[in-house]
């Protein structure tokens, strides 16, 4: 006899492996049709199978939120962000350490978290990219001066193997349904204008603007400059 819902014992995790491609069909489709980089966030799902079939379908490379899913990670992906700013030494040298074939960037926004990780791969002997963290009304991670940003961009530059890559945005703030988020976009896209300018004029400007969002995801080719977007639930 087949097995039926009835018969699992809970706790248990059930998917629905038809609803799941669908939706990462659906992901991979509308970063292609809007020329945007797919980098999802595996902190939900923290699956290396689930991370292969993202990456099947057109994904960069993935999202993580610490050194420990980084290195689960990186036996299944080759091109890595943490988007977490990592805070003390320990945790710099993990990253640092990660397998050399793997690409690595990581979002940082104090000069702390730039010294550290800079000490580390110059032990390491590799080369880091760095996105530099802005906060654009989020107010959990990231700078929230436009010119303290480009203070900490310009130190980056200053301490290679460290490369200044872009900067990343974390739009969470924005939780209302698709067709009500025009008035929070429309502040959000404002700042983010003026912190593109600001790195322009500095002559810093960002290889790559990194932001979204789930529930801004359907959204993301609304955000002038933005270059790739990181949804973690879809």
């Amino acid at each position: 006899m087949p097995t039926t819902i009835a018969d699992l014992e809970t706790p248990m995790p059930i998917v629905d492996l038809d609803r799941l491609a669908s939706n990462l069909d659906r992901a991979a489709t509308y970063a292609k049709s809007h020329g945007l980089a797919l980098r999802p966030h595996i902190k939900t799902h923290k699956s290396p199978r689930i991370a292969s079939e993202q990456l099947k379908r057109g994904a960069v490379g993935v999202t993580c939120a610490t050194p420990f899913e980084a290195e689960v990670m990186s036996a299944v992906c080759g091109d890595i962000l943490v988007a977490y700013p990592p805070v003390g030494a320990p945790r710099a040298t993990r990253l640092a350490n990660l397998p050399a074939a793997a690409k690595l960037t990581v979002a940082l926004d104090s000069m702390r978290s730039i010294k550290d990780l800079a000490t580390a791969a110059r032990a390491a002997n590799r080369p880091i990219g760095v996105y530099v963290e802005l906060d654009l009304g989020m107010h959990r991670v990231g700078v929230a001066r436009v010119q303290e940003a480009v203070a900490l961009a310009a130190a980056v530059r200053e301490r290679p193997p460290l490369e200044f890559a872009g900067i990343a945005f974390y739009p969470g703030h924005v939780r209302e349904p698709v067709d009500q988020q025009s008035s929070k976009l429309e502040k959000l896209n404002a700042a983010l204008t003026e912190a593109l300018r600001a790195f322009e004029s500095a002559g810093l400007p960002p290889e790559v603007v990194s932001g979204g969002s789930t529930p801004t995801l359907w959204n993301t080719h609304e955000l002038s400059g933005v270059t790739e977007f990181r949804p973690g639930t879809y």
